[in-house]
C-alpha cells in the first residue's frame, strides 16, 4: 500500500504502515484487555509502535499503552518485554527509569500485537526546550538536574548489566505526577482535545481492511504547569540483557558508540558513549558530532580528533583533522554570544572533564555512571561544601556573628582578597536546617524559605483556647504550651481551655520563619504559594492581597484543603496539622473529629474579677471616656454575680498600694479601665516567656527548640535549593547591588575598616531580605511538585519506617541533621568569631 493512495489529513504516522504486520488501527474510546484500558488520546508514534494515553478503569488512574507493529514477534520485541519485566521485578527499583505496569497481546485486523502498559510521562527534552527556550538549550541548573537524574537512571540499569541501547535526549521525558489525580475532563484539557483527520482514498474507493477511519494528531500539552522537573529514561526497544546482546543497534548516529558504528562486539558500555554525547547536548543544545553528510570514515576521524584531547586514543589513529581541542570547542559552543550563559567557565571545564571520561574509544576506559556520580572531584566539592556550610552558616545563630559567605579571610588593606560567594545557597540551607523549630533563629531571620515534614509523638498535650464552652470547629489552632492559648483567650469573659492529647504518632508539616506573623508585611509567603499560587493571596477591596489577621482563618482552611486535595493527609492519616511560629509554636489542626486526638479536660479559666456577660458594653464605653475609678465605684453592684466562675469584687478599688482598708488587697494596675482579666500584663508575659523555653541555640550555648515536634529532615524542602534558579539569581543580584559588589563577588567599598565592617554587617543579615515576592511561577510549581512527592512518600505513622519507594531512593539516611548542625554551631561558633576577630586585626 502506498501513501499516495490516501489523502493525508494530518501530520502523523505513515498510512502505508496500516497493513498486515503493521500498526493496529485505534479509534478513540476503544477498550483493550477485556475493557480494562480505555483509549483517550494519542501520545506519539515511531517506526515500530504507536503510543496512546488510556484510562485504567480497574485502578482508576491513567497510563500509556504502547502497541507494537504486528510482524512476527521478533527477538528484539521479546527482548524489550523481557527487560521491562526484569526491571519490574528488580528491588530496589531503579530510579528515573520507565516502569512497565502490565503487558498483553492484542489481536487485530493486521495481526497480533504486543502491548506494554507504561508510566504516563510528558514531553521529552527537545520537545520541552523548543517552545520555551529561544536559544535552544536548557538553563544551566535545570540541565545539571536532568544530567544527574539521567546518570542515576543509567547506573540503575547498569547495576543489573542491562544495556539501554538507544540513549539520547528524545528518550528522556519529564514526569507529570499531577495528572494522575485529575478528573477525566481536566485530564483531557491538559492534553488538549484530540485533533482527528478522516482518512480517504484518492480514488474514493472504500478503505482497505486494517486502515483506521481517522488518524489522531499526537497530544500537545496545554500547560507546562503539569510537569515536574523529574525525568525518566524511556523506550527500551533497543535494550538488551547480558546473555542476549543483539548483532547491531539502531542508536541515532550522533550518539552511536564507535564499536557499534564499525560493527565490533559491544556490551552495555555503549550507553556510556551515548551518555557523554547526551550530556554535551543537554548543556550546549546540540550533539557533539555533526552527522549530516558524514560517512562512517569521516565520522570516525571527527570522533578520534575530539577524543584525542582526552589522551584516550589508541596508537593507530587516523590522519589528524585540524581544529580546536574538545574542551576549547565545548567552551566556544557554550559561551556563544547569541546564547544566554547561566553557567560559569569553571562549570564548563568540569563538564568537559566528565564528558571526556565517557567519550573514550576503548569501552573499558570509559567511566561508569557510578564513577561519575561518585567522582573524587565531586566528593571533594561535597567536602568543600560541608566546610563552607560550617564556616558560613553556623553564625546565623547569634546576633554578633561572623559574616556569611566569606570564601577566605582577607586583610583590611587588601579588600580584593575578601570574596563573597553570593550565588551559593549553602549558608542559608545550613542555617535553615539548624534553625528548625527554634524561636531565636526564626525571629532573627523571620522570612522562611523552608518546609519540612514532621511528626508529633503519642501522648503529647495540645491546648486550645475559646471564648465559649463549645467544642472547636475544624480547622482550629492548638498550642504546645498552655500559656499561649491562655495569653490569647484567657483575658476574655467565659474563657475556656481545652486540653487534648495525641493518641498516636501524627504527621504534620512545618513552615519555618515567623510563619504565623499576622501583622505588618507578614511572613506567610511560603504558605500563600501553596494556597493561592502567589504570595499575596486573592485581591481585596483596597487592591492589596495580603491581609494578616482578617484572612487568617481562610488561610488555615486553605492549607488543610491543600493537604486533602493533594492526597497528603486526612482524617486520622498522613498530614493532620500545620506547625507555625509566632510568639510560641502553634499548630493548625485540620479536623477535630480525628481519632488521633482525645479530649482530656475542658476548663473554665475565666478570671474571678471579670464582669458578667451582657452588662459591660455601656460600662466599658463610659470607663474609657472617664478614665477614672470613680465611675467604677458607682457601678460596683453591676459587677456582682452569683454565676459559677464569677465572684464579688472587693469594695475598695484604690490603686495598687493605696488601699484604705488593710483587710483588702491592693488592686493590679489598670484593672478598672477595661472589662478584661486584671492580670492581663502578667498573663501576656507568661505567654511570651513560654516562647523562650524553645529559644534554641544561639552559638553562645546550647538551647532547646520545640522538641515536641520532630522534623524529618530527609524530606526538607527549601527555596534555597539551587534548582530554584530565578530565586537564587534574584537574591544574589539584590545583594550585589546593595553592597557594591562586582559580578565576581568582590566588595568594592571605600576600603576603610569601618566601611568594611558595615558591609559585613549587612552581609550577615542578608537573609532577612529574601522575600519570595518575586518567585517565578515555574519555581513555585517545582516546589509544589516536590512537596507533594516527598510527603506522599513518608509514613507518618512510623518515623522509623519509610515507604520502600522513598527509602530506596536513598533520600533518608537516618542522620539527625538538626542535631549535627547544632553540634557544629556549639563547637565552632565562638572559636570562629575569635578567629575572624584575629584576622580583622591583621
Amino acid at each position: 500500500m502506498d501513501d499516495s493512495m490516501y489523502v493525508l489529513p494530518l501530520d502523523a504516522e505513515p498510512l502505508h504502515r496500516y497493513t498486515k504486520g503493521g500498526y493496529h488501527p485505534v479509534v478513540l474510546g476503544d477498550t483493550l484487555k477485556n475493557g480494562r484500558y480505555r483509549i483517550l488520546h494519542k501520545l506519539g508514534w515511531g517506526g515500530y509502535s504507536t503510543v496512546w494515553a488510556a484510562r485504567d478503569q480497574r485502578e482508576d488512574t491513567y497510563a500509556a499503552v504502547k502497541i507494537s507493529v504486528a510482524k512476527n514477534e521478533s527477538e528484539q520485541e521479546n527482548q524489550e518485554v523481557h527487560v521491562m519485566q526484569t526491571l519490574a521485578a528488580t528491588q530496589p527499583r531503579p530510579q528515573h527509569v520507565m516502569r512497565m505496569i502490565d503487558d498483553f497481546d492484542l489481536m487485530g485486523p493486521n495481526g497480533r500485537h504486543k502491548c506494554l502498559v507504561l508510566d504516563l510521562v510528558g514531553p521529552n527534552v527537545p520537545e520541552f526546550v523548543e517552545p520555551h527556550f529561544s536559544d535552544g538549550r536548557l538553563p544551566g541548573n535545570l540541565a545539571k538536574r536532568i544530567a544527574n537524574q539521567a546518570l542515576i537512571g543509567l547506573d540503575g540499569l547498569h547495576q543489573h548489566k542491562i544495556g539501554h541501547g538507544d540513549l539520547h535526549t528524545r528518550n528522556l521525558t519529564f514526569t507529570m505526577p499531577h495528572l494522575k489525580d485529575l478528573q477525566e475532563n481536566k485530564f483531557m484539557e491538559a492534553l488538549g482535545q484530540p485533533k482527528i483527520g478522516y482518512v480517504q482514498r484518492t480514488d474514493e474507493k472504500p478503505l482497505e481492511a486494517g486502515v483506521p477511519k481517522y488518524i489522531v494528531r499526537p497530544a500537545v500539552f496545554q500547560s507546562q504547569s503539569w510537569l515536574s522537573h523529574e525525568i525518566k529514561i524511556i523506550d527500551f526497544g533497543e535494550s538488551f540483557l547480558p546473555g542476549s546482546i543483539p548483532q547491531t543497534l539502531h542508536t541515532p548516529l550522533a550518539v552511536r558508540a564507535p564499536e557499534n558504528i564499525f560493527q565490533d562486539s559491544f556490551d552495555y558500555r555503549v550507553d556510556l558513549w551515548s551518555m557523554g554525547c547526551m550530556l554535551f547536548e543537554l548543556f550546549v543544545g546540540q550533539p557533539p558530532f555533526d552527522t549530516i553528510m558524514k560517512t562512517p570514515a569521516i565520522l570516525e576521524g571527527q570522533m578520534r580528533e575530539m577524543a584525542n584531547s582526552f589522551d584516550a586514543m589508541p596508537s593507530e589513529s587516523t590522519e589528524e583533522i585540524p581544529g580546536p581541542s574538545f574542551q576549547e570547542w565545548l567552551e566556544e559552543m557554550y559561551f556563544d554570544s547569541d546564547r544566554k550563559e547561566t553557567l560559569s567557565r569553571e562549570d564548563i571545564v568540569q563538564l568537559g572533564e566528565i564528558i571526556g571520561r565517557l567519550l573514550r574509544f576503548e569501552p573499558s576506559s570509559r567511566a561508569s555512571a557510578r564513577d561519575i556520580l561518585d567522582d573524587p572531584c565531586k566528593m571533594m566539592m561535597q567536602s568543600l561544601l560541608f566546610w563552607s556550610l560550617l564556616l558560613r552558616g553556623q553564625q546565623a545563630r547569634s546576633q554578633e556573628q561572623m559574616p556569611i559567605g566569606i570564601d577566605q579571610p582577607g586583610s583590611a588593606d587588601d579588600e580584593t582578597d575578601c570574596k563573597y560567594n553570593f550565588p551559593s545557597p549553602a549558608p542559608h540551607i545550613f542555617s535553615s536546617v539548624n534553625g528548625l523549630l527554634q524561636q531565636w533563629a526564626n525571629t532573627f531571620f523571620p522570612i522562611g524559605h523552608g518546609i519540612v515534614p514532621c511528626h508529633i509523638s503519642p501522648f503529647t498535650n495540645l491546648y486550645h483556647g475559646r471564648q465559649d464552652g463549645n467544642m472547636p470547629e475544624s480547622p482550629e489552632w492548638v498550642a504546645f504550651d498552655i500559656e499561649m492559648p491562655y495569653g490569647i483567650m484567657g483575658s476574655e469573659r467565659n474563657s475556656h481551655i481545652l486540653t487534648y492529647q495525641t493518641t498516636k504518632q501524627i504527621g504534620c508539616l512545618y513552615f519555618d520563619g515567623e510563619s504565623a506573623t499576622l501583622f505588618g508585611s507578614g511572613m506567610m509567603d511560603t504558605q500563600m504559594l501553596f494556597i493561592y499560587g502567589n504570595v499575596t493571596g486573592p485581591r481585596v477591596d483596597d487592591g492589596h492581597g495580603l491581609r494578616g489577621l482578617e484572612d487568617e482563618y481562610n488561610r488555615a482552611s486553605g492549607l488543610c484543603k491543600w493537604v486533602q486535595d493533594k492526597g497528603l493527609g486526612g482524617l486520622g492519616w498522613g498530614v493532620e496539622g500545620i506547625v507555625r511560629m509566632n510568639a510560641g509554636f502553634e499548630m493548625i489542626w485540620c479536623n477535630f473529629t480525628s481519632l488521633s486526638l482525645r479530649l482530656l479536660t475542658k476548663t473554665n479559666v475565666t478570671a474571678p474579677l471579670l464582669r458578667e456577660i451582657g452588662k459591660d458594653s455601656a460600662l466599658e464605653d463610659r470607663e474609657r471616656k472617664a478614665g477614672t475609678a470613680e465611675i467604677g465605684k458607682a457601678l460596683i453592684p453591676e459587677y456582682t454575680s452569683t454565676s459559677p466562675g464569677y465572684y464579688p469584687l472587693p469594695t475598695d478599688t484604690s490603686p495598687p498600694g493605696h488601699s484604705k482598708d488593710p483587710e483588702q488587697p491592693p488592686m493590679p494596675p489598670s484593672w478598672r479601665l477595661r472589662g478584661q482579666e486584671p492580670f492581663l500584663e502578667s498573663q501576656t508575659w507568661g505567654w511570651f516567656e513560654s516562647a523562650t523555653w524553645h529559644y534554641g541555640s544561639t552559638g553562645m550555648g546550647a538551647g532547646r527548640g520545640e522538641s515536641r515536634v520532630k522534623p524529618l529532615t530527609c524530606g526538607f524542602l527549601t527555596f534555597y535549593n539551587p534548582i530554584y534558579h530565578e530565586q537564587q539569581i534574584g537574591c544574589a543580584n539584590a545583594e550585589r547591588k546593595r553592597l557594591n559588589l562586582t559580578m565576581d563577588g568582590h566588595w568594592t567599598g571605600s576600603g576603610t575598616q569601618e566601611d568594611r565592617k558595615a558591609a559585613l554587617e549587612q552581609l550577615t543579615r542578608r537573609k532577612r531580605h529574601h522575600s519570595l515576592r518575586n518567585i517565578t511561577v515555574a519555581d513555585a510549581h517545582m516546589m509544589n511538585d516536590a512537596a507533594e512527592r516527598v510527603l506522599k512518600s513518608l509514613d507518618f505513622n512510623n518515623s522509623d519506617r519509610l515507604r520502600s519507594s522513598y527509602a530506596t531512593n536513598n533520600n533518608c539516611t537516618g542522620i539527625d541533621w538538626t542535631g549535627v548542625t547544632n553540634d557544629i554551631v556549639q563547637r565552632y561558633a565562638l572559636r570562629l568569631r575569635q578567629l575572624i576577630s584575629v584576622f580583622d586585626k591583621r
